[in-house]
């Protein structure tokens, strides 16, 4: 596989003759790999993550194609993946050394195709596994494996922790290429090289504890090195990086963003700090030794200000390579936003994903982030970071800093502090610390990828190092010594110095100093502060998976070794704790098996253990529903919760969890729609529960059969009709089908309940029908006004509004009953646009104007969905700027910036409401009935 790149060192338009060169080789490279190879089922010119995906399908699917089989058995099953995974695991050589050199560097900043491209980037892994665990991060999205890292509940099967695998093992393969051929190579070129690999077993070692070992440069690291305890990696890590300090250059002597000598010393720094969690063996004289050596170099805090910009500020600023950060950053990871652009299969991670991650669009509005088309409103503080950096609430922005700590960089208007709701953006405050601003207040190269530099690797590490092996050797007390190296760090940001320092002030000094910044998980293990129960003293909001906190298994302090690893090489053998059978359980339901869902009734279910080991087991996210007891029909339409043939509800830790009558009908009524026919009125469902025995194994309960009674509710729109609606025309359709007269209300929000909202003109009328005979006025709301007294059925008048507004109708389809509320003026958009697959996101399908008499909110279209996944969403006035997106489909109410609308393959009409972001899909075949 070969690694195509933008120059590493290419930053802020400086390149220099080598890197270009570099550059030229890949090219080649790429283009010389596009010949037919075996494996490359797609035809696309390349072995890679897209024929991996073709060839799950084909399993799936029970494809008989002999091209899928791979290794030619005579079965399409796992042994082909694993075969095709050797196919693109075996890269090309690369015989510029020049070339090979740079993508060394390279591989800090880029993903790769071995697995999903944002998944197998460095620092966003490395931040997903090292801080969202902790007790300072926590995360609203529901991508597989987020909410399991936010509640200390991963099993084997973690994307972020298979990606950053895959991403480490290619980088240790290509260093490995580079040594290979060490003998020709300068001392210094192989020095860097070999520092690079050491990081980056460096990080296998601390998040996966044994791991492969590259003894043999010739054997690919992936699928056939062999593994080794964690004490072992930690003395060939060790002694690689003591055996190259008289080949590295000296500090501050190359190029920003090279590998020189403090690189080395605060490797080894952090590595003895470590000693006593990676080998039992405290080496603390060690740390200081080290950490010495690079205070004492020439790089240094930073301690200036700009004349926006405080000094901490300004190192996680756009221009960090050059407003006097570059001083006290060692090691960066170089980010260019123009030139990633070009490279936008992986620029949408690195410290791009750290601040759109960290940004809402309210807050952009008042608090630049510098990526205004990126504000993804998913990662803020947990409650348990901020009282470190401020003991007061209330509306701050991030540059009121309270008691004068610079580093309390959060933003609370319109925030809680609290946790409550994990899944809730202003539940926490946000802590906008990366900002793609130049420190003099200037817009940074580009407005979609972010120019800031990550600091992988700065000088403040050696000053906190210092501190905490100075009180480990002294009692748990920094002497003066110690505390002068602590103080010096404390006073940069402007905090008070503290008259003493003992180790648990130290570890709060730790998160205050480097929160956010992708570390925090393996500082929290050095304190005893993580999994296990060493100190019941601590605790955090979610921790284990409750909002009080509560202890998690020690066995979470490294991460399983991915599944997928273990089948690509099988040298490897799962940590303990990921691979114990724990039992089963059982699911029994403690509200009877006879569920009258037209009444609401809450199906209450009873998970419990039996046979665990002595291990709890408890439901986690998944009670299953399926229409058949085996679980093989498919009634999933939320591609975030469902798994195919059956469809996930309630997320929950509890052993009595409730599933509400709205959710099963929503979910029958899916089936319904699109499988064609009705159940009928009652009918039978399947359910079954998925529980997990402290995050280290599953298990699946019975199948229970519940029979349900009245559940053919209609989930179809009711209509408006009338001079305030549409294009104020009272001509009755024979259909609704696209018709100009008539507006559906939008179904979202509570059971039973529609909406609607337009400019309403005094005088105006309108009347409200039903979906099962929209084109008769027998059955119509009609009556009264704004101000109430509607009727249904046998109309004798219409609903006439008495004076100019705006309002929002939400109509209870069961009482028949109107709500009215008066709406402020809100936006006005010339254009909305439904961008998605079918159309590859462009705005190039534009809905018509539903509203033609007057300012329209309500737009209308006739679209295929045509390419899978068929997901879309509604964009203004043809610009990502202002867009809507949800999770819920075919009904449901977009949010800003929201997620993509799951739909499905067909023609469909599509209506939009701007002032609510409401939307109904409806199939043609609605349309005909």
């Amino acid at each position: 596989m070969f690694h195509f790149f933008i120059p590493y060192f290419m930053k802020k338009n400086v390149i220099t003759k080598r890197a270009f060169a570099a550059a030229i080789a890949a090219m080649a490279i790429a283009m010389a790999s596009m010949a037919a190879i075996p494996g490359d089922l797609n035809g696309d010119g390349n072995v890679n993550a897209g024929d991996i995906s073709d060839l799950y399908t084909a399993i799936l699917t029970g494809s008989s194609d002999n091209a899928f089989d791979i290794n030619s058995d005579g079965n399409i099953n796992a042994g082909d993946v694993s075969t095709l995974y050797s196919y693109i695991l075996n890269p090309p050589i690369i015989d510029n050394d020049d070339a090979l050199f740079d993508a060394c560097y390279e591989t800090l900043r880029s993903s790769t195709n071995l697995y999903d491209l944002t998944l197998t980037n460095f620092v966003r892994q490395l931040f997903n596994l090292n801080e969202l665990p902790t007790d300072e991060a926590i995360c609203n999205w529901l991508d597989p494996g987020l909410p399991q890292l936010v509640t200390n509940s991963w099993g084997s099967d973690l994307p972020q922790a298979t990606g950053l695998w895959l991403r480490l093992c290619d980088n240790v393969n290509i260093c490995n290429s580079y040594l290979l051929n060490a003998d020709r190579h300068d001392a210094q070129h192989n020095a860097e090289v070999t520092f690079l690999r050491a990081l980056y077993l460096y990080h296998m070692m601390d998040l996966f504890g044994n791991i492969p070992l590259p003894y043999d440069l010739n054997a690919n690291f992936m699928t056939e090195a062999q593994q080794y305890p964690r004490q072992t990696a930690f003395d060939f890590i060790t002694g690689d990086l003591l055996r190259i300090q008289a080949d590295l250059a000296a500090p501050r002597s190359l190029d920003y963003g090279r590998v020189d000598q403090a690189a080395a010393w605060l490797l080894l720094a952090r590595l003895y700090l470590n000693s006593a969690v990676y080998t039992g063996v405290p080496a603390y004289n060690e740390a200081k030794q080290w950490a010495t050596k690079v205070i004492d170099s020439d790089y240094k805090l930073l301690t200036t200000s700009s004349s926006e910009f405080t000094p901490y500020q300004s190192l996680f600023l756009a221009d960090n390579d050059r407003n006097g950060a570059q001083n006290e950053i060692i090691l960066p990871i170089i980010h260019n936003g123009a030139a990633d652009v070009s490279e936008n299969y992986w620029a949408y991670s690195g410290t791009t994903f750290i601040i759109a991650a960290t940004f809402s669009p309210k807050m952009n509005e008042v608090y630049p982030s510098g990526l205004p088309q990126n504000t993804w409103e998913g990662i803020r503080a947990r409650s348990s970071f901020v009282p470190r950096l401020t003991s007061k609430s209330g509306e701050l922005l991030p540059d009121d800093f309270i008691s004068g700590d610079n580093r309390a960089m959060f933003f609370a208007k319109g925030q809680n502090m609290a946790n409550t709701d994990i899944y809730n953006w202003t539940d926490g405050y946000a802590y906008p610390k990366f900002r793609n601003i130049n420190s003099d207040n200037s817009a940074a190269s580009s407005p979609t990828f972010s120019d800031v530099d990550f600091p992988l690797m700065r000088v403040a590490e050696a000053y906190l190092t210092y501190a905490e092996a100075d009180a480990y050797l002294n009692g748990g007390e920094c002497t003066a010594d110690g505390l002068e190296k602590f103080n010096a760090v404390r006073m940069r940001a402007n905090a008070t110095p503290y008259r003493g320092a003992e180790l648990g002030t130290i570890s709060g000094e730790w998160s205050r100093e480097f929160g956010f910044e992708g570390r925090r998980r393996s500082d929290m293990i050095r304190f005893n502060q993580f999994g296990g129960d060493y100190d019941y003293s601590y605790n955090w909001p979610w921790r284990g998976g409750t909002l009080e906190g509560r202890d998690f298994d020690a066995s979470k302090n490294i991460y399983a070794i991915p599944q997928l690893a273990l089948e690509l090489n099988p040298n490897l053998r799962q940590n303990p704790g990921y691979d114990v059978d724990f039992g089963s359980i059982s699911l029994t339901s403690t509200s009877g098996n006879n569920f009258d869902a037209s009444a609401g009734q809450p199906l209450q279910l009873s998970v419990s253990p039996v046979n665990t080991d002595g291990y709890i087991a408890y439901p986690v996210n998944n009670i299953q529903i399926s229409l058949t007891p085996d679980f093989t029909t498919e009634v999933s339409y939320l591609s975030n919760y469902s798994d195919g043939n059956y469809y996930n509800i309630v997320t929950t830790d509890s052993n009595s969890p409730v599933i509400t009558a709205s959710k099963l009908i929503e979910v029958i009524s899916w089936y319904e729609r699109t499988n064609g026919g009705s159940l009928g009125d009652d009918h039978d469902i399947y359910l079954r529960a998925v529980a997990e025995a402290n995050g280290i194994g599953t298990a699946v309960s019975n199948v229970l059969r519940v029979h349900m009674a009245g559940i053919n509710i209609e989930t179809k729109p009711w209509w408006l009709i009338g001079t305030a609606i549409a294009n104020g025309s009272m001509k009755m359709p024979e259909m609704p089908v696209g018709s100009q007269s008539m507006a559906p209300m939008y179904r979202y929000g509570e059971p039973g309940q529609l909406h609607y909202a337009a400019y309403f003109k005094a005088g105006s009328t309108f009347v409200i029908l039903p979906p099962e005979s929209p084109t008769s006025y027998k059955t119509a709301i009609y009556g009264g006004n704004e101000n109430g007294g509607q009727s249904y059925g046998s109309p004798e008048g219409f609903i006439t509004i008495n004076s100019d507004g705006y309002y929002e109708i939400t109509l209870d389809e069961i009482t028949k009953s109107l709500t009215w509320t008066k709406l402020t003026a809100p936006a006005i958009y010339s254009s909305i646009s439904v961008p998605g697959w079918h159309n590859s996101w462009a705005f190039t399908d534009v809905m018509d104007k539903l509203d033609t008499y007057g300012e329209c909110h309500n737009w209308q279209i006739s679209l295929e969905l045509n390419t899978s996944p068929y997901e879309f969403k509604f964009a203004a006035d043809n610009d990502w700027l202002v867009n809507w997106g949800a999770y819920t489909y075919p009904n449901g109410q977009g949010y800003a910036y929201g997620p993509n609308i799951p739909g499905t393959e067909g023609y469909h009409y599509i209506y939009f409401n701007d002032i609510l972001g409401a939307y109904t899909v409806l199939d043609l075949k609605d349309f005909l009935q």
